[in-house]
């Protein structure tokens, strides 16, 4: 959670989808630096900066634990670590 205080000109909040409402097959984009790269820091070094990545993918299953609550999403391509 992330909560802005005193900043008058935000933008409306994206809507938000409980995970119940996305099935499998349902396409996704992932959204990150791939493999964990950063930006570099404030030292002033600009080269070697990654870029962000933007891939597709989709849902492929949903795993559940003994409960039958859903334990992990299973996705099928585009994601790397950092993204």
């Amino acid at each position: 959670m992330l909560q802005v205080i005193n900043e008058p000109d935000l933008p409306e909040p994206l809507d938000v989808r409980p995970s119940l409402e996305c099935g499998e097959g349902l396409k996704l984009q992932t959204v990150g630096y791939p493999f964990g790269a950063r930006p570099s820091s404030t030292s002033g070094q600009s080269s070697g900066d990654p870029t962000v990545s933007i891939r597709p993918t989709q849902i492929t299953a949903y795993r559940h634990n003994d409960y039958g609550q859903i334990r992990r999403i299973q996705l099928e391509g585009g994601a790397n670590p950092g993204n």
